[in-house]
């Protein structure tokens, strides 16, 4: 390959590109950065640029370049490190929420659980005075028997007392059917025997 020959100004600019570059990593977090190969690669690639920088008229600080060359070191052994320990946090990260999701599931079921008991404390309470109201509508359903009963008796009672009162109006009615005949009979008799005075009157006092 033909090496190509830049110019100051084009080394700084790649120099500055790769360090903007670097800064946006920096910002990533480690495990947003190993949890992707690309990023990985590409951040380890422009670590070992900056720190074997091929040009001879572009360095960096003593101080900065002593960062990048400590940072290229020792990312090997952080990335290794990271990658053996990250599965345990992520695990435990996935206990805490899943623990946090039994927490609510608890806290949920604790609160169902105190309306459950409030609303058994109301039925309850409905039940003894509907309890209460039963009892008082039996008492008044007795009462009623009762009185219904005592009618019933009753009812039957005036029902012979009329029909003794019905043949005793019959046979009434019938005595003074006979009584009335007999009285007719007499005044009948009575009438013809005083015609019979008047006649034997009438003739006493016209001796023929």
């Amino acid at each position: 390959m033909i090496p190509i020959a830049l110019g100051k100004e084009e080394e700084n600019n790649i120099v500055l590109k790769t360090l903007v570059e670097l800064e946006n990593y920096l910002k990533m977090s480690l495990k947003d950065i190993v949890s992707s190969e690309t990023n990985t690669l590409r951040l380890f690639s422009t670590l070992n640029f900056l720190s074997n920088l091929p040009f001879k008229d572009v360095t960096l600080s003593d101080r900065r370049k002593h960062i990048i060359e400590t940072m290229h070191q020792h990312f090997p052994t952080i990335l290794c490190s990271f990658k053996q320990r990250f599965p345990t946090t992520h695990k435990l990260a996935e206990l805490e929420a899943r623990q946090n999701e039994v927490a609510i599931k608890i806290y949920e079921a604790e609160n169902f659980n105190d309306e459950v008991q409030l609303k058994e404390v109301v039925l309850k309470e409905q039940i003894n005075r509907l309890k209460e109201e039963i009892k008082v509508c039996e008492a008044a359903l007795s009462s009623l028997d009762e009185g219904k009963n005592k009618c019933i008796a009753e009812t039957i009672r005036y029902k012979k007392e009329l029909e003794n009162v019905r043949k005793n109006k019959s046979q009434m009615v019938e005595d003074q059917r006979k009584v009335e005949q007999e009285l007719l009979e007499v005044a009948y008799k009575w009438s013809v025997l005083c015609s019979e005075y008047e006649l034997d009157r009438m003739a006493a006092r016209n001796p023929s």
